[in-house]
Formats: C-alpha cells, structure tokens, sequence
C-alpha cells in the first residue's frame, strides 16, 4: 500500500489485486476511487496523478485539492489587478512565494495545511532569514491563506497562519534604527555644487534637498509639473515605480499615498537649477530639446522617464568628494537622506507639523489641513525658503551655516521677495544671465561663448517685479522663443566639435613622443592614422556647422 496523506491523497491494494485511490476533497473527508487496475503500484500511483490532475482541470475535484503553487499564480494574478497594490509589493510577493514558501508547500493540496505545518516551517526559515524578513514571507502566506478563504478556494474556520501558536513561533520585529540618516547642509551644498558631479545628479540632489520629493517622485516629474503660479510650485501627479507587478520595470505609477499628490513650493535656487537645466544641460544630456511633457530627468538612452541607481550614485558622489558614506552606526548613506535631510531642517527651522506634513504629503491630522489653500501655499513657501542652499557654488560661505528661522521673513515682504530672487544672497550667475548668454544671437563666424563664469556673472541681476523668480522664469521662456533654436545649437555643436578635435589632436602628439608604449612600430603609426582620420571627420564636421 502507498500511502500519501501529506499530498492529500493515496493508492492502496485490495484483496483482489485491484488498485484504490484514497483522495480528499474537503480537509478531513476522504472518497476512494476504484482504478480498476492489475499492475504494480509504480504504474497505480502514474494513473492516480493523471486522474487527479485531470479532474482538477475540468473542475471536477473541488479548488481545495488544487495545490498551493497552482493557487499561488492565481493568487498573484488577483494581486496584480488590485488597484491598492504598489507593484513593488506585488513582486516582492511573488519573489517570496517562489524561494521560501512553495519550495516547501507547493506540492500540497491547500485544503491539508495545518497550523502544525506551518509552525515548523516557520522554525525552519527564521534560523535563515532576519526577524523582519521572516515576518514579512509570513505575512505573505497569511494574506494569501485569507484570500483563499475569501475565493471559496479553501473552507476552513479561520486562517491557521494567523493561529496563536503559529504566532509566537514569528520573531519579533528588528528594533528600530536609532540613527536617521540624514546630510548636513555643507555636504548637501557641495553635491549640489561641486562640478565634479554630472549635471543631472546635481540637479537631482537639489530637488530632493530642496523640494523633498522621494526618488519615484522625482523620477516621474516633467516639465508641465513646474507651475507658473504664485508662489511658483512643482506638482506631483505621478510616481516611477522601480518594480511593476509583473516584477519588470516600472513605468509611470501612482504616488506611495492619495496625500503624496501635492503642491510644493520652488526654492529659489532650484528654479535656477531647474531652469539652466531645461536650457542647456538636458539637451546636452539626451540629445533632445526637452518639451512640455517630456521628463525632467530622461533617461540617456530612451528619453524616457528612469530610475537611476540612486542610491549607488550617490554613495559614489560622497566618496569622491571625501565624505563619509556611512553613518557612525554603520548605516549606509541612500538618496532617500535627501528628503529625511529636508524634513530634518524643516524642523531646525522651526517650522510647524502641519506645514511640514504638507511639504512631505503626510497626511494632515485636520480637515483644514487637507485642502491646499492661498495663505498656506505662502507659508510653505517660507518654510522652503528657509534653507540656506544655493546653485552653482560647492561650498556655504560659513561652514556652520543653519536653517533661517521660520517666520523671520514674513512671505509679502520685500526682504523676502529678494531672498526668493537670491538677490539678497547669491552673487553669482543669475537665471536672466545665464539665458542671455546661452540664447544670444551668434554671428555667422565664429560662435562666440562666455570664457569665464565672472563674465556669465557681469549682466547683473535685473531687478525683480512683484515676484521675481515668476519674472526670472517668463524672461526666460520668452528668450527661448525669441532665438531660433537652429542658430544656437550649431552654436554648442561647433564648440563641442572644436574641443573634441582639439583633445583628439592632443592625444595624437602624446602618443606619438611617448617611448613607453609597448606597440610595434607599424601597429603606432596604425594607430596614429586611425586617430588622424576620426580628428578630419571631427573638423570636417565643425566647419560645416560653423558655414
């Protein structure tokens, strides 16, 4: 007789040599099948699992016979249609199922687990696992044993995961980190402002620091989400997951919370970063003149909307700028820092809770605090304002430099106005400026470019009406329009194109006087004829951009 209770089901011989299955379609009930048959128990138990699978099929043997990792797919199926479910959490439970549940549970019909079962496999992957990954593969088998019961899937009293005796077997949850990893303003300042760093992880760091907005955030901002109100905001309608539920790649999703839906105010410096970036730097970053509905941050390849190794990068940038990357407790540096560091001075500054929670879409403890209202959108604006950051320097002119106090420039004031418009402030390039000297008509010679940043800097800072980072802004658009953009990018090209030759002929000379190459004679002037022909192609192409 073979016996399989485990599986939910078996074959046995009876006395006249025929062969018997014993099956269970209802947890504790069993049925026995005559299989007709006068064979060893090898070919019995082939043509048991043939009948079996084949009635489950057809629906014939009820769902509670279906095995956990049939039901599983089905399950995640159901996940993945749920409009609650970020698709991070829809992976991370299909990820969970296929390594630590079905590798033990999988064969098993659903309708024999027991809180048994399940209380020694509990013990088997808590020895393996941390404490709070094994709560979170845990709760992933009760969330799917609870909709099972829901789907008619399993009849059972009560969800066994959720047993008492099943519960105490699941550590307790990792104390919290005692240490939140945030920046200080100098190192926030020279990630910022340090040339060192690509443009565009500039300009990412400056709107976490500044705006607050998480990585997904910012990932799916375009540029028709920078408002041109007042005071000027940025607007977040979408995030860019890093997973789906398929478990691919992501693109545009909802944000974590109905509350991440938000206004934020600009700082000034980055509506200058921001600025300079839409008029030059993503250009020269993709190829591509950004539009409306483009994203602010495309990806290189595509032009299409990224997540970049954020973390990575920015563990990077700290290092080459020869600061730590690590906590004193040991803990690791991520992009998410940028928004904790936000809220952090937020709070130095002596901003409120409210219009904290605002800033980081927290959901408001009143009724009031829910809608977005005039008066409100100025205070956050101060609150913004309160960081001392600025664009296009590495380093605070004072190395201890704090958040300004909340409330020591009231938003209607003409101290305030001039901080918005870093005039009060920021003696280097300014945005008018930049766009002058970027979108000025060239003559048909030679392209002409700002040798220096004093020179960028010599325009001066118009003086602002009303509100002048709105004025910066409108200036700046309205000089894009105003030059052809034919006439300005050859402009670019042409000096890209003499740099390039320039360094290539340089290359050449290096090469050709250096003794210490291990090359043939022959394979040197190979080389030299190589690199010789790609610096005609670059200035044959310069020229003709220059006509």
């Amino acid at each position: 007789m073979s016996r399989r209770k485990d599986a939910g089901w078996s074959v046995f011989r009876r006395a006249d040599g025929r062969w018997v299955l014993a099956y269970q379609p209802e947890p504790g009930h069993w049925k026995q099948r005559s299989l007709g048959l006068q064979v060893d128990e090898a070919a019995a138990t082939r043509a048991a699992r043939t009948w079996l699978a084949q009635s489950k099929a057809d629906g014939t043997l009820p769902a509670s016979t279906r095995t956990i990792a049939d039901l599983a797919e089905s399950w995640l199926v159901l996940r993945a249609a749920s409009p609650n479910l970020a698709g991070s959490t829809v992976a991370d439970n299909r990820d969970q199922l296929r390594n630590h549940i079905t590798p033990t549970f999988g064969t098993l019909p659903i309708g024999v687990l027991t809180a048994t079962m399940v209380r020694d496999w509990v013990r088997a992957i808590r020895g393996k696992l941390s404490p709070s990954r094994t709560r979170n593969v845990v709760n992933t088998l009760s969330a799917f044993y609870e909709d099972a019961r829901a789907e008619g899937w399993v009849k059972a009293a009560e969800n066994i995961v959720r047993h008492p005796s099943v519960r105490k077997e699941v550590p307790e949850a990792g104390t919290v980190r005692e240490e939140v990893v945030t920046l200080t303003l100098d190192a926030a300042q020279q990630l910022m402002g340090d040339e060192r760093i690509p443009e565009h992880r500039r300009v990412r760091y400056a709107v976490g620091f500044l705006v607050g907005l998480r990585d997904g955030e910012i990932a799916g901002l375009r540029w028709s989400d920078v408002l041109d109100e007042s005071p000027p905001c940025v607007r977040v309608r979408r995030a860019h997951a890093l997973r789906s539920h398929a478990g691919s790649h992501a693109s545009s999703a909802d944000p974590k919370t109905p509350e991440s839906r938000r206004k934020v105010p600009i700082h000034p410096a980055l509506a200058e970063a921001l600025a300079a970036w839409r008029a030059d730097g993503c250009e020269r970053f993709t190829g591509k003149i950004p539009q409306d509905e483009d994203p602010i941050f495309p990806s290189p390849r595509t032009g299409k909307a990224w997540r970049p190794k954020s973390a990575r990068d920015m563990r990077d940038d700290l290092q080459a700028l020869g600061l730590a990357t690590d906590t004193p407790d040991g803990s690791p540096v991520d992009f998410h820092a940028t928004r904790r560091s936000f809220h952090t001075w937020l709070g130095e500054a002596g901003v409120d809770d409210a219009t904290k929670a605002q800033l980081m879409g927290h959901a408001a403890k009143s009724v009031g605090g829910k809608h977005y209202t005039g008066p409100l959108m100025r205070r956050m604006a101060e609150a913004v304002a309160c960081i001392p950051l600025r664009w296009g320097v590495a380093f605070l002119p004072d190395p201890g430099t704090v958040p300004r106090p909340f409330g020591a420039l009231a938003p209607h004031s003409a101290d305030f106005v001039r901080a918005h418009n870093g005039a009060a402030e920021t003696p280097s390039s300014h945005l008018s400026s930049v766009v002058e000297q970027r979108f000025r008509n060239s003559s048909p010679g030679m392209p002409e470019e700002p040798e220096n940043e004093g020179e960028r800097a010599s325009t001066g800072n118009p003086g602002a009406q009303g509100n002048g980072l709105r004025a910066r802004l409108a200036e700046s658009e309205e000089r894009a329009a105003a030059f052809a953009r034919p006439r300005r990018k050859p402009a670019r090209r042409w000096h890209q194109l003499d740099t390039e030759a320039a360094k290539k002929i340089a290359a050449m000379i290096d090469y050709a006087i250096d003794g210490r190459t291990s090359l043939s004679e022959s394979a040197r002037k190979a080389r030299l004829h190589e690199q010789l022909a790609e610096t005609a192609k670059l200035l044959d192409e310069r020229d003709r951009v220059r006509r």
